[in-house]
């Protein structure tokens, strides 16, 4: 079994595990001394980690002050992990308590039952890994979730637990690598490359008879591999380029495009109190919504005051009712929608 390092928030403590052919080579904690965050005991903790783990497999557990972990109800069934993660992404405020910034939100799990379950980091947790691990020059590989761990953090000391998880585990968050020391690995191969390029040249003109034909076609081996090593690196470094492009692409066109909770939400405080909103249909270029008022001509004036909602009118008749012996009127309003996002509208006094 390859080494690995576990590492868990607890009790105002970082704990650490190094766990080796499934025995621990090595224990050390260190107090956290600011709540907000652990990036400098973390780091002092991972500079005390002995020489044969620091190349380990590092792992991280967070307990509930740093990760919520819950059921999430209301999401529709659409077959689909990735569409449904995004989907908690970008109304993170629905399922999970807002901290006050975003938080990470890693894939969710979809049991066989049908259940779902997500966790959101707290983002200065992330940070502050990130932070450490560039400091004591390790990489640490995952922030995982106390709470799914099961029994083996019963005890609170997760640290052991966390380094003898399996690799795939549902709600962990995979950390991306140091740019700075991807950048001098690539560096490295590409001196090794051209070292290798210079004593081949040298065994060849120099080398006297078999032993330097010998040598140089060792050497012309050993160039190979790490010319396929930097064609690697290459079409990674070619791939990564063209994912980041994807994911602006999408986040710009996610900026763009209004949000069907906050364009209810805005209708909803536009209108005057005695209005009821039965039904609402949205798309990506108009809308059309059923009210229910004292007088249905009074709500169109309110609409015209949403950012985000043009040229509202009533289509259709205008039916009256009577409920609980008050006089109400019944129609149906369609409107055009903005390129802009929809924000709330201004509060007028009605």
């Amino acid at each position: 079994m390859s080494k690995r390092i576990g590492v868990s928030v607890f009790e105002g403590k970082l704990h650490a595990t190094l766990v080796a052919a499934g025995k621990v080579k090595w224990r050390d904690d260190e107090p956290i001394d600011d709540a907000n965050s652990f990036a400098d005991p973390l780091a002092r903790l991972l500079a005390r980690v002995p020489a044969v783990g620091r190349r380990a497999r590092t792992s991280i557990a967070l307990d509930s002050q740093w990760v919520q972990v819950r059921r999430l109800g209301g999401l529709p069934n659409i077959g689909s992990v990735r569409v449904l993660t995004e989907l908690v992404r970008e109304n993170e405020r629905s399922f999970f308590l807002w901290k006050g910034a975003p938080s990470v939100v890693p894939e969710l799990d979809v049991r066989p039952n049908g259940e779902v379950w997500g966790a959101a980091f707290d983002r200065r947790a992330i940070e502050s890994i990130e932070h450490a691990a560039r400091i004591a020059r390790m990489t640490v590989r995952r922030a995982i979730p106390t709470a799914v761990l099961g029994p083996l953090a019963a005890d609170g000391d997760a640290s052991a637990a966390v380094a003898l998880a399996p690799p795939k585990l549902a709600l962990a968050w995979r950390l991306q690598p140091d740019a700075a020391r991807t950048l001098r690995r690539v560096r490295i191969a590409r001196l090794g490359i051209a070292a290798a390029f210079a004593a081949t040249a040298a065994f060849a003109a120099l080398g006297p008879g078999v032993r330097a034909d010998r040598t140089a076609r060792a050497a012309t081996r050993q160039l190979a591999r790490y010319r396929g090593a930097a064609d690697t690196l290459a079409r990674t470094h070619l791939e990564l380029q063209r994912v980041s492009r994807r994911l602006a692409r999408i986040d710009a066109f996610q900026l763009d495009r209004g949000r069907v909770t906050r364009l209810l939400a805005a209708l909803s405080e536009s209108t005057p109190d005695s209005t009821a909103i039965l039904t609402l249909r949205v798309d990506s270029a108009e809308g059309a919504l059923t009210v229910i008022a004292p007088q249905v001509a009074s709500v169109v004036p309110a609409l015209e005051e949403v950012r985000g909602v043009f040229s509202p009118r009533i289509v259709g008749s205008i039916t009256r009712e009577v409920i609980a012996g008050v006089q109400l009127e019944r129609a149906s309003i369609r409107f055009r929608r903005s390129p802009t996002r929809v924000v709330a509208p201004r509060r007028t006094d009605r």
